[in-house]
């Protein structure tokens, strides 16, 4: 058989990127209320209904400290409550523009900020402003390519009248349609709010594989244009620490923390990714940080930051977008 030469990867530095997504984030609400309320109509959720600014100062605090970086979703028009650059329903303006202060100043430096569309709950009719009876997954699965590109680029334009500007989409759930055409859509609107012509989104994850690199899902090399779709490379191991009845919540976060790396550094998901020759693409959900208002996902994620430096600290990089 001829030899046929493989491609070589080395990164910048020749350190392993690292990147943490933060999903669902948005100001002063807890999006899995909304989610279980509208989406799975349960009338009152066993959820805390708000998400302190306390909260958001805490993450902030924290990413500076640690010098994190990944990507940040923030909903343009959380649960249908209203534009986030204009005001929420039932949302203190002082309050939400604090949080929108700490999101430009502190989160956008480090992290890219993304759209996860608009309201992450049930889709929005963008003519009226009013909510349609299916949510934004079911409804964007059966939508052609214009109706996609006009519903990203309202998504993009909020975040960048907010003082926000989008780089790239995260899709809420999961996506069964067409993904060339949902990639061009991406890529369209991108390309219309900001004037991107390089862009990227998250949609997909393998929290098994040893290697889970990037793949290009659009390509037009003579114009110099392009969708890179980012690959979840972990389980959000946190998430459960969002219900109330779930054995995680009583969980330490060193137990908790043993899922991503052990202490002594030989075990774990990271591990994996590592010894796979990374990259390290860490998926997580804003109310699993938040923990029903216990912090306890945040508490963990700190653990696993200290833990991750201590073997690997000259090996990795935090990094932003690929792009």
């Amino acid at each position: 058989m001829p030899y046929e030469p493989q491609p070589i990867v080395e990164f910048p530095n020749l350190r392993v990127p690292v990147a943490l997504i933060v999903d669902d984030g948005c100001p002063c609400i807890n999006p899995v209320w909304y989610i279980r309320n509208q989406v799975n109509k349960q009338p009152e959720p066993a959820h805390e209904r708000t998400i302190p600014l306390d909260f958001m100062k805490m993450f902030c605090d924290w990413i500076q400290e640690a010098g994190i970086r990944g990507d940040f979703t923030v909903l343009p028009y959380p649960a249908g409550l209203g534009r986030i650059d204009v005001g929420m329903e039932g949302v203190d303006g002082t309050e939400l523009g604090a949080w929108l202060d700490l999101a430009r100043m502190v989160v956008a430096p480090l992290f890219d900020i993304h759209c996860e569309i608009l309201t992450h709950t049930n889709a929005l009719d963008l003519t009226t402003g009013k909510m349609m009876p299916d949510c934004e997954r079911e409804w964007i699965a059966v939508q052609d390519e214009p109706t996609l590109t006009e519903y990203f680029a309202a998504a993009m334009q909020i975040l960048k009248d907010a003082g926000l500007p989008n780089h790239g989409l995260t899709q809420p759930w999961s996506y069964a349609g067409d993904e060339a055409m949902y990639a061009r859509a991406i890529l369209a609107a991108e390309k219309r709010v900001n004037g991107r012509k390089v862009t990227h989104n998250f949609l997909h994850m393998d929290n098994a594989g040893p290697y889970v690199p990037p793949r290009i899902t659009q390509l037009d090399a003579e114009a110099g244009e392009a969708v890179v779709s980012v690959w979840g490379a972990t389980d959000d191991y946190i998430w459960n620490t969002h219900e109330i009845d779930k054995r995680e919540y009583a969980m330490s976060p060193d137990e908790l923390a043993d899922r991503y790396v052990t202490v002594d550094g030989s075990a774990g998901r990271l591990v994996e990714l590592m010894r796979g020759g990374g990259p390290v693409v860490c998926v997580t959900h804003w109310q699993s940080l938040f923990s029903n208002g216990s912090a306890l996902g945040l508490q963990t994620y700190r653990e696993v930051e200290r833990r991750i430096e201590r073997p690997w600290g000259d090996r990795i990089a935090w990094n932003n977008s690929p792009n």
